[in-house]
């Protein structure tokens, strides 16, 4: 088996998600999410099953991020 690079980490309530353009940061339980882009774009994910929605804003920050 290889050596891999994980993509994101949970500490605590807060994922921190790695990417080639920087690290962006997320908070929320299975299922509903919100969090902020490495570019500084905020966005809420929501769904189960499958069925997912996921909304951006410009809005440069959800200031408890």
């Amino acid at each position: 088996m290889g050596w891999y690079f994980r993509k994101s980490v949970k500490v605590g309530l807060i994922r921190f998600n790695f990417s080639q353009s920087g690290i962006g940061a997320s908070v929320g339980v299975t299922g509903f999410r919100i969090g902020i882009k490495p570019n500084g774009k905020s966005y809420i994910n929501a769904g189960r099953g499958g069925f997912y929605y996921r909304e951006e804003f410009n809005a440069m920050g959800l200031i408890f991020l």
